[in-house]
């Protein structure tokens, strides 16, 4: 019975805009160590995934939408070029 509920859950899921929560669900089912867990601690490793998703969404889209004169990194950043930068706090 439990097998056939699954389909409906991931389109409700899909239906309410809860894309991460469906996908970290459907690998939830494949992880016998999770499914084994209690139910709040599985709901919460769903909000965790969700969050972490739209958190990482949110940023994406400020990062492509910001006025940058030039793409660039902090990664592309050169520390030995002489500045009067902080670099532990541009690291940071």
């Amino acid at each position: 019975m439990i097998a056939r509920l699954h389909a409906p859950l991931i389109d409700r899921l899909h239906q309410l805009g809860l894309t991460a929560m469906a996908d970290a669900w459907r690998q939830q089912q494949h992880q016998p160590e999770i499914v084994a867990l209690a139910f709040d601690d599985r709901l919460s490793l769903l909000l965790d995934a969700e969050w972490a998703a739209r958190q990482q969404r949110q940023l994406s889209r400020r990062l492509r939408e910001a006025p940058w004169r030039f793409p660039a990194t902090p990664e592309d950043v050169d520390y030995h070029a002489p500045r009067q930068w902080n670099t532990g706090l541009i690291r940071q």
